[in-house]
């Protein structure tokens, strides 16, 4: 996990909408799920 640059927990790794590998370190809130899945 240090290689691929997580330094927290939990780390989330998804793909947006260009298909870049985003990275988020530590919780996800609610909205940021949103924003990834693309949910209203």
């Amino acid at each position: 996990m240090r290689e691929a640059g997580a330094t927290g927990t939990p780390t989330s790794y998804y793909r947006d909408e260009a298909g870049k590998v985003q990275r988020i370190n530590g919780a996800v809130s609610t909205d940021q799920f949103r924003e990834i899945l693309g949910v209203e």
